[in-house]
C-alpha cells in the first residue's frame, strides 16, 4: 500500500485513520550485492525498507516501507513477527520504481523488542526465475499510554551495516502520495493484498468468487462482513488447480474452511475437491441464477449473524456498479438482486425472501434505477418502508449511498475506499472492508468523474474531515494516481458546516 503523507507525521490507524503521534522510525539501506544490484537495475544501488513503530489508541502498531528501486521488475515484500503472542505477518506488491508500505498490528498496548524476518522477492529477476532476499530487523520496545502523548521522531537513515540509531545520518522525510493503494499486478494478487489489510491477524474463513464474471459473487460482501472472511478470486480457467494467490492467503491467513460463491459454472468442482483434499472444510452456496444465488447468500447471512434480517438492499444483479455499492453499504443487512431497469417486477425468489420476513424487515433500500422500479412491490411484500437511491453516475450513486449511512449511523467519514466504476474485482473485495458503523464508504469512480466532484464536495459540507484516509483499491489502471489524489485533496480540504 502506497503510505499517506510521510513517515514522520501521519501513518495508518488500525483502519486507515488518522495516527496521533509516531513514536519511533527508521529507515535502513540495504547494500545489494551484485546479483541483487542487477536485479534493481543499477550496480550498487541501494534497496530502501523502512520500519516505523507508533501508538494508535493505545495500541502498539509496526509500519514498513518497501522502496522497489528496480525499473524492471516488481517485488513482493514481506516482513513477519515471530513472537507468541504478538506474532503477525503481512505481504505487499510493490510494483518496479515505485514504494509500498503496511502495518503490523499487535493487539496490545505494550511489546518487547522484537525480531522481524524480512523477504523481498523480485519476480522473475534471476534468469526468469524470483530473486529472494531475506534479511531481519529489530522493532523497538513500546509502550502506549492511553492518550498517546509521544513526541514525534524524525526518520532517520542508517548507513550500510550499521544497527544502531545513533550512527544515523541527518534526518529525512519521505514523501508519497497523500492516500493508500492496495494493489497486486492482477486483480487475483489485489484481493490477496486486501485481505491481508483487512484481517491483520488471520481469518478462519475465506469466501472464493469467480474473478471474471460479475454474477454470484455480488452479495457475497455482507457475508464476508459477518464472518470476517474476505472474498479471494478463482479464475474461471483454473478448472483444476487452485490460483496461487489463495493458496498463500489459505496458509498465511490461517484459514480452516472455505465458502464458494456460486455453482460449478462459477467456481469449477474440480476447484472444490482440490481445497477439500488440502484439508478444508468447504461449503459451497449456489442457486440456479444470480438472483437465486443472493438468496441462498441472504439465507447464510442470517444464520451467521444469528439475527433475522431487519433491513433488506436491493440493486441490479447485471449491474456490478450499483450492486457493489449496495454491498459495501449495507453492513451486514442482505444484498438481493433484481433484473434490470427495463422491469418492473421482482425475482419470484426475491419476493418469496421479503414475505417470509415481512415481521422482522423494517427498511427496504433500493439502490440504482432497476432497483427503484421495484422498490414500492419490495416494500409492500415486505411490509416496510422502501428508501430509494438513484443518481446519474456510479460516482454519484455511491456517494448518495454513503451519505444515507452517515445520516443514519452518525459521525464523520473516517475512511474512503476508492475502486473502479469500470470493472468489478477490486470492488468486490473492498466492499469486505468496509464497516459503515465506523464511517467507512467506498465510492466507485472513473477518471471521467475528475471533471465534476460536485456530489463529492457537497457531501463532505455536510460529513467531511480533513483527516479521514483515502485507500485506493486496485493498480493504476483501475483507479489512477490522478483520481485518488483528487478525491484525497478534496478530503484534506473538507470542512463541514457548522
Amino acid at each position: 500500500m502506497t503510505r499517506s503523507r510521510n513517515c514522520g507525521g501521519e501513518a495508518s490507524r488500525r483502519r486507515y485513520g488518522t495516527i496521533p503521534k509516531v513514536l519511533v522510525c527508521l529507515t535502513i539501506l540495504a547494500t545489494l550485492g551484485a546479483t541483487e544490484a542487477s536485479a534493481a537495475g543499477s550496480t550498487g544501488e541501494p534497496e530502501v525498507y523502512s520500519l516505523w513503530t507508533f501508538c494508535d489508541h493505545g495500541y502498539a502498531i509496526h509500519g514498513f516501507t518497501a522502496d522497489n528501486v528496480s525499473k524492471e521488475y516488481d517485488a513482493y515484500f514481506e516482513a513477519q513477527i515471530e513472537h507468541p503472542r504478538h506474532g503477525n505477518y503481512i505481504r505487499s506488491y510493490v510494483p518496479a520504481g515505485s514504494s509500498r508500505s503496511s502495518t503490523l498490528h499487535t493487539n496490545s498496548t505494550s511489546v518487547p523488542e522484537l525480531t522481524l524476518d524480512l523477504e523481498i522477492t523480485w519476480l522473475e529477476a534471476d534468469n526468469g526465475n524470483d530473486l529472494v532476499r531475506r534479511f531481519e530487523m529489530q522493532a523497538p520496545a513500546i509502550s502506549c499510554p492511553d492518550d498517546n502523548t509521544y513526541p514525534a521522531q524524525s526518520v532517520y537513515f542508517l548507513p550500510p551495516g550499521a544497527s544502531d540509531p545513533n550512527e544515523a545520518q541527518s534526518p529525512e522525510e519521505l514523501n508519497d502520495m497523500p492516500f493508500w493503494r492496495i494493489e497486486g499486478p492482477t486483480r487475483y494478487e489485489t484481493a490477496e493484498d486486501n485481505a491481508y489489510n483487512t484481517f491483520p491477524d488471520g481469518a478462519q474463513t475465506i469466501l472464493i468468487a469467480n474473478g471474471d464474471v460479475a454474477a454470484d459473487q455480488l452479495s457475497g460482501a455482507p457475508l464476508g462482513r459477518a464472518l470476517r472472511a474476505p472474498i479471494l478470486l478463482q479464475p474461471s480457467s483454473y478448472e483444476n488447480e487452485l490460483h496461487p494467490s489463495i493458496v498463500r492467503a489459505v496458509e498465511n491467513l490461517g484459514a480452516r474452511q472455505v465458502v464458494i460463491l456460486g455453482g460449478n459454472a462459477a467456481v469449477s468442482r474440480g476447484t472444490q475437491d482440490l481445497l477439500e483434499r488440502s484439508g478444508l472444510r468447504v461449503a459451497r452456496i449456489a442457486g440456479t441464477t444470480r438472483y437465486e444465488t443472493a438468496v441462498s447468500i441472504a439465507w447464510e447471512l442470517i444464520s451467521a449473524s444469528g439475527a433475522f434480517a431487519s433491513g433488506v438492499s436491493l440493486a441490479d444483479g447485471g449491474n456490478f456498479t450499483d450492486a457493489i455499492t449496495a454491498a459495501g453499504a449495507s453492513d451486514e443487512d442482505p444484498l438481493l438482486l433484481t433484473y434490470g431497469a427495463e422491469s418492473n417486477q421482482l425475482p419470484a425468489e426475491v419476493l418469496e425472501f421479503l414475505q417470509h420476513f415481512e415481521s422482522t424487515i423494517e427498511n427496504v433500500r433500493a439502490v440504482g434505477r432497476a432497483a427503484a422500479n421495484v422498490s414500492e412491490q419490495a416494500a409492500t411484500a415486505a411490509i416496510a418502508e422502501s428508501e430509494v437511491i438513484v443518481r446519474a453516475r456510479p460516482f454519484e450513486t455511491s456517494i448518495a449511498t454513503a451519505q444515507a449511512n452517515l445520516a443514519e449511523n452518525g459521525g464523520m467519514v473516517q475512511r474512503i475506499l476508492v475502486a473502479s466504476a469500470d470493472e468489478f474485482p477490486d470492488a468486490l473485495s473492498a466492499g469486505v472492508s468496509v464497516d459503515s458503523t465506523s464511517g467507512d464508504i467506498l465510492i466507485v469512480a472513473s477518471d471521467s468523474d475528475m471533471d465534476n466532484m460536485q456530489a463529492l464536495i457537497d457531501f463532505l459540507k455536510l460529513y467531511g474531515n480533513p483527516d479521514a484516509q483515502v485507500v485506493a483499491v486496485g493498480g493504476t489502471s483501475a483507479v489512477s494516481d490522478a483520481l485518488a489524489t483528487a478525491i484525497a485533496d478534496n478530503v484534506a480540504a473538507s470542512a463541514p458546516s457548522s
